[in-house]
This record gives structure tokens, C-alpha cells and sequence, in this order.
């Protein structure tokens, strides 16, 4: 085998006609691999609401999800579960529980307005499928997001069925182009792994995602497929790019599927933007405690001074959570 050949099958992903820049607002929503992009893009000065319900894995509860926020019918003290010393939503991940009533109303429903404000606005909606499984409350026939750690005999495993996904989510398609003509929506399948269900249910369970995704896209405009699915499974394809549990893709293979995102919807001119923007991300997290502090005073004077030239910029990363902590570390030392 001559030295040439290679050990990989990678492939080409279409370039998106349009394109994601800093001024671009976008709405994140959907399984854990969401939030690899988004709260990553987020904390890079793209402005970004990720996850409003918390982690969603399968379509049905990021479908009733997304028609809550297009309807901004805020959540009542009816719709909470008191169990084990906390209330909780079916709808919600369990970030969002507590063991005060209000306190858990009030996070739920300023969430849910904030996402409808972006949603409004929204250039772009990125939707990250898991998994078709579900599981549905015997005693209220509720299909929930999340089983908040309930007895599992309280609940029964479901294939979501593939037809009634279809004409749901294409009605959905529709209103949410209603509500905002301008939004593009891009699909994903997430490429983690649910291993519980056993290999050949995961497998089937990725099956009916991928193509009630593209059956979703056929029938609507302004819809798209990004393939993180297929970057984990047909071009990494190896196990050293997983984390220890052989589940979830490792930081690796998160960065490498990042930077095909970001070829794919990113201008060059904001790519080059955005590598100053990761210089000052990792400045920010530089440990300065035992530094000298006349050093440490000139480092977070030049991180300022680095993000007061961002600024200027016509197209310039919201940042201003990088430079409130700056401001911070620098106040402590004068």
C-alpha cells in the first residue's frame, strides 16, 4: 500500500448560499450535540439563544417546544409536577427544576419569552434531532421531554411514529415561516449515540431521523441539512474520536465537525474575525492569580484593547461578556 493512499473517506459539503454573520441572530434547540455549536458560537460573539427548554432529544417534544414559543402562552402553576422535594416540567430539562414554585416558574417562563423574541428576529434556526424513542406518561398519555429521574414504570418506551411526525412538523414548518418569512432552518442529526436502547434500536432510531429530516426538507423552502451525523460516522469513523464512554463524540471530533459548520455558513472575512475572537476567548480563561501583577495588568489591558479594535468593525462579535470580566480581573488590580 503505497504511502499515498488514503486511510480516510471524507467528503465535499455543499457551501450554504447564505450565511451566518455576527450581526445574524439564531435560535439553538434540540439533543446535547446543540449546544457543542451553539453555546461555542454564543460564547464567540454570535448572537444566540441556545436551548430555552434545556436539552430536547426527540422530535415530538422539540416540535411542541418550538409551538410554545411561536405561541408565547407563558406556563402555569398547573403544568408543574411536584416530585421528590422538586418541581418540575415534563416539558423542560431538568436545569429548570427546583424546590420553589415560583422560582421555577419564573426561570421556565423568561426563557420561553426570550425565545420567542429571538424567534421574531431570528435569521437562523438550527434543530438537532437524538432520538425517535420517547417515553409517555401511562397515567396522562404525555409524551415528556424528560423523565426527571420518575420510575420507569410510570412511563412507556415509544417509537415516535414516522408519518404523524411528518405532518406535524411540516405544519410547523409553516407557522414558523409565518411568524418570520426571513428565518432559514437547518436540521442536524446528532451523532451521539444512545446506547441504552441497544445497538440495532439506536440504529433504527437514526434511521427514522435521518429521513424524516429530509423528507421535512424536501417538502419545505428554506430548509437545509448540515451532515454532523455523517462527519462522525462516514469520515472520523474511528474510535479514538470518541470520549471515554464511546458514546459522545471527544473534543476532537466536536472541533473538527465544528470547523466544517463553520466553512459551510461562514464568510471568510468573518472566519478571519473569528480566530481573533478565539485568541481573546482563551486569553479569558488564562489563570492570572499567580502572575506578577504589573504583567497581568498589561495582559488584560491588551485583551481590552484587542476588543475595542473588534468593535469598530461595521460586523463586529457581540463580546461585551469578555470584556465585563476583563474589566473585572483589571479593577481588582488597580
Amino acid at each position: 500500500m503505497s504511502g499515498s493512499e488514503s486511510f480516510r473517506t471524507t467528503f465535499q459539503i455543499e457551501e450554504s448560499k447564505n450565511k451566518i454573520s455576527y450581526q445574524s441572530h439564531t435560535l439553538w434547540i434540540g439533543s446535547c450535540f446543540t449546544e457543542n455549536l451553539g453555546l461555542w458560537l454564543q460564547d464567540h460573539g454570535v448572537q444566540s439563544v441556545v436551548n430555552p427548554f434545556g436539552i430536547l432529544y426527540n422530535p415530538f417534544s422539540i416540535y411542541t417546544s418550538l409551538r410554545r414559543i411561536i405561541s408565547g402562552n407563558k406556563y402555569n402553576d398547573s403544568e408543574l409536577e411536584f416530585f421528590n422535594g422538586k418541581y418540575i416540567s415534563f416539558d423542560h430539562h431538568g436545569r429548570f427544576s427546583g424546590n420553589d414554585r415560583e422560582i421555577v416558574l419564573s426561570g421556565i417562563n423568561k426563557s420561553l419569552l426570550e425565545a420567542e423574541s429571538k424567534i421574531k428576529k431570528a435569521d437562523w434556526l438550527f434543530i438537532t434531532f437524538g432520538t425517535a424513542a420517547a417515553f409517555k406518561k401511562i397515567n396522562t398519555g404525555k409524551i415528556v421531554a424528560n423523565c426527571h429521574k420518575i420510575p420507569g414504570t410510570e412511563f412507556e418506551r415509544i417509537m415516535l411514529p414516522p408519518e404523524q411526525m411528518l405532518n406535524q412538523w411540516n405544519n410547523l414548518i409553516k407557522e414558523i415561516q409565518s411568524f418570520n418569512s426571513r428565518i432559514q432552518i437547518v436540521f442536524t442529526l446528532s451523532p451521539v449515540r444512545h446506547w441504552r436502547d441497544g445497538a440495532t434500536e439506536n440504529q433504527r432510531s437514526k434511521s427514522m431521523l435521518n429521513s424524516l429530516i429530509h423528507n421535512i426538507i424536501d417538502n419545505n423552502d428554506n430548509c437545509a441539512y448540515f451532515p454532523a451525523y455523517e462527519l462522525m460516522m462516514d469520515d472520523l469513523r474511528d474510535y479514538r474520536f470518541y470520549a471515554e464512554d464511546m458514546i459522545h463524540p471527544s473534543e476532537v471530533a466536536i472541533g473538527y465537525i465544528r470547523e466544517r459548520f463553520l466553512e459551510t455558513y461562514f464568510e471568510p472575512k468573518d472566519l478571519e474575525t473569528l480566530k481573533k475572537v478565539q485568541k481573546l476567548v482563551k486569553a479569558s480563561l488564562h489563570r492570572t492569580e499567580d502572575s506578577n501583577p504589573e504583567e497581568v495588568k498589561t495582559f488584560l489591558k491588551n485583551q481590552l484593547s484587542a476588543l475595542s479594535g473588534l468593535k469598530k468593525h461595521k460586523n463586529s462579535p457581540n463580546l461585551s461578556h469578555l470584556e465585563i470580566l476583563f474589566n473585572y480581573k483589571l479593577s481588582k488590580l488597580l
